[in-house]
Parts: C-alpha cells; sequence; structure tokens
C-alpha cells in the first residue's frame, strides 16, 4: 500500500473542503455587505485554492480527491448555516 499516495489524497481532499469553507464564507460576506469579512476570506480561499492545485497537478488521479473535499466543505457549511438560522428562529419564537 503506497501510504504517501494515502496521505496526498487526504491533504487534498482536505484542503479543498477548507478552501470551499472559505469560498462559501467569502460569498456570505459578500451578501452581508462586509468587505473586510469577504476579504480575509477571499484570503484564505485564494491560499487554500493554491495549496490544493499544487497537490492535484502533479497526480491528476487526485483529482478525484478534490472533488470529495469540495462536495464536503460546501456541504458542511450550508448545514452549518442552517442549524444556526433554524436556532435563531426557535430563540424568536
Amino acid at each position: 500500500m503506497n501510504y504517501i499516495y494515502i496521505i496526498k489524497f487526504i491533504g487534498v481532499a482536505i484542503s479543498v473542503a477548507l478552501a470551499d469553507v472559505c469560498w462559501v464564507k467569502y460569498f456570505h460576506g459578500v451578501e452581508d455587505g462586509n468587505p473586510l469579512k469577504a476579504g480575509l476570506w477571499a484570503v484564505g480561499l485564494i491560499v487554500l485554492g493554491a495549496l490544493s492545485i499544487e497537490g492535484y497537478v502533479s497526480d491528476s488521479s487526485l483529482i478525484i480527491a478534490a472533488g470529495i473535499g469540495a462536495f464536503i466543505g460546501t456541504y458542511i457549511t450550508v448545514a452549518h448555516k442552517n442549524h444556526v438560522k433554524i436556532n435563531k428562529e426557535k430563540k424568536n419564537k
């Protein structure tokens, strides 16, 4: 078993997941009209995106890991936002 490949696979998936969290949070900052929030999330997006690309450009089979990470990052971020929204609505009733 190639442990280096597994570590790269997991690393790419995690970095893309985190980049997607930054991506969603960036759009929330833009939507809220908060330039500082959007700008800071954009920095995270670029840095993590660059690290991710560096990982899967060297081995195109890691694009699968990037896809998995993209789904996980977006899913978790949107699910968390929905959870917070539901809790706020419950408190306001």
